[in-house]
């Protein structure tokens, strides 16, 4: 294979794209209390990834749509404007009620630092198991068992038997997708390759073009036919080469339902409902109620699956049901081995 200029690393790059101060239009217009204040941090790429930040926008404007509260949504330019950000907000003086999300595990080790400190806030951190504090919220996706069953659907619909994944960078969030796919591949006698990064830090998760380029080498070089972009907005870029390589090149969406950007050529998504908990989480502290600890989701509570894209239906069958067993199976013997 020639170089790609990708190594076995990590993921994105980004820059400052949204400072929005707003207040929602709907909730108890009545009331004289302070309005709840929400403060989102996003990953570097930021909302239209089509992915992962669009998903958690998705639960901050449904939570616009059932109560009143004021928001401010930030997307940092690098990991230092990240820190800064979250310094910025968290040395300021606690407003009565308030919430601040943080969307990304890259970011764990800036609170870190801190010692996980909030200086009176209360936090919603997601996809990362945070230490005891009071008012701190944290959550964790089990997404081994739907990346599973993706697994297996991408070997049946595979012409040439051979499928692979590309990751944004080495990341355990990011690798849990991958083995659970890996092993779904497997299950059903199908040749894994790879996996593969675009890079070793968050940039990985902003280049669509490489992704693109390594999609196109994959599939003319090594035969592979069905790729799982686990790289938030890389992804766009398999999913382009899937749907103008003149070869058979499948793809798998990521986060959330992706059938509609290559109806022909995605078979179906993990999804990871992120925005469930964000709009829960709103919500409840909206009304004066936040519950601190650590939560664990995943295909058992229903915050995690795999959408099987309608034009693959009669190819797949009740896929999703017949691997089910098997795939939570899987999953619970790779948490158990402390991967």
């Amino acid at each position: 294979m020639k170089n790609s200029n990708l190594r076995t690393g990590r993921c994105f790059v980004g820059a400052l794209l949204i400072f929005t101060l707003a207040v929602s239009a709907c909730g108890d217009e009545g009331s004289s209390a302070s309005p709840l204040s929400v403060k989102m941090l996003y990953t570097y790429t930021g909302k239209g990834d089509r992915s992962y930040n669009d998903l958690a926008y998705e639960g901050l404007f449904r939570a616009m749509q059932a109560v009143t509260f004021e928001k401010l949504e930030m997307v940092p330019a690098d990991h230092d404007q990240a820190g800064e950000i979250l310094s910025s907000w968290l040395a300021a003086e606690a407003s009565a009620p308030d919430l601040i999300i943080v969307i990304s595990s890259s970011y764990a080790d800036i609170m870190t630092r801190r010692d996980w400190d909030l200086n009176g806030h209360r936090m919603l951190y997601l996809d990362y198991s945070a230490p005891p504090r009071d008012g701190l919220s944290s959550v964790t996706y089990r997404t081994f068992a739907p990346s599973f069953i993706g697994g297996v659907s991408a070997a049946r619909v595979s012409v040439t038997g051979t499928c692979s994944a590309l990751g944004g960078m080495p990341d355990p969030v990011v690798d849990e997708f991958i083995e659970g796919f890996r092993q779904g591949v497997e299950h059903l006698s199908g040749d894994f390759l790879g996996p593969f990064y675009l890079a070793d830090d968050e940039s990985g998760f902003s280049q669509s073009g490489p992704a693109r380029e390594l999609a196109l080498e994959l599939r003319e070089e090594s035969g592979v036919d069905v790729i799982f972009p686990v790289a938030g907005g890389s992804g766009l870029g398999v999913i382009e080469a899937a749907k103008e390589t003149d070869q058979t090149l499948f793809a798998l969406g990521v986060d959330v339902d992706q059938s509609y950007l290559g109806p022909g050529v995605i078979i179906g998504s993990v999804v990871k409902r992120i925005d469930r908990i964000i709009l829960e989480t709103i919500t409840e502290a909206a009304a004066g109620r936040f519950s601190p600890g650590h939560q664990v989701l995943g295909m058992d509570t229903g915050d995690t699956e795999f959408v099987v894209n309608s034009q693959f239906a009669a190819a797949l069958g009740d896929i999703c049901a017949d691997y089910r067993e098997a795939a939570l199976a899987a999953e619970t013997a790779y948490l158990g081995s402390g991967s």
